[in-house]
């Protein structure tokens, strides 16, 4: 019997159930290769600073950094690389401006806005505010995805199928999905 049947092998769907299988858990994947994955066409983006206020959500600065940890073990795991460190510059209108004044010396901004306005490369137009966003990094998605995938297949706990919850019959202590038996279905 499966602790873990994971409906999906995207992103998500890989680090739940690379985890749960590491703990020693028992889990096979079901990944319906015929839609398109959200999480291939993702940007990949890591990125401290967000929105029209230059804000730094609560809480944001561990979990990227918990998650920068995680993808750098994963790379070492999976002997690949898939994060890499990239340049973002922001055009900034007048509002903007000003709260980046107000922004730009203060703790923790100062660590990840530029102190002066920079000319953003490729822009000819050098009347425009651009700022420098530091600490920027970048996940392939599909360089990710496909490790996983590699190491599930190698596994051998990785089915290819459509998830119809209809098929789901509710048994004595367990789930029974086509031809599997489970303790908990994961979508």
């Amino acid at each position: 019997m499966l602790d873990a049947l994971v409906i999906g092998q995207g992103i998500a769907g890989s680090i739940l159930a690379y985890d749960l299988h590491k703990k020693g858990l028992t889990v096979h994947i079901l990944n319906d290769t015929s839609k398109s994955a959200a999480s291939l066409v993702a940007a990949g983006l890591i990125q401290t600073i967000s929105g029209r206020y230059l804000s730094i959500a609560k809480d944001s600065i561990t979990q990227i950094n918990t998650a920068l940890a995680y993808y750098q073990k994963l790379e070492k795991e999976f002997q690949q690389s898939f994060i890499s460190p990239i340049k973002c510059y922001r055009y900034l209108t007048d509002d903007q401006l000003k709260k980046w004044e107000q922004k730009k010396q203060k703790v923790p901004y100062q660590t990840f806005l530029s102190n002066t306005l920079i000319q953003a490369p490729h822009i000819k137009n050098s009347a425009l505010n651009f700022i420098e966003i530091f600490n920027n990094f970048h996940i392939n998605p599909k360089t990710l995805i496909q490790a996983y995938q590699a190491f599930f297949k190698d596994k051998n706990i990785l089915f290819n199928g459509s998830f119809d919850e209809d098929l789901c019959k509710q048994k004595d202590g367990y789930i029974e999905y086509k031809q599997f038996e489970c303790k908990k279905i994961i979508y």
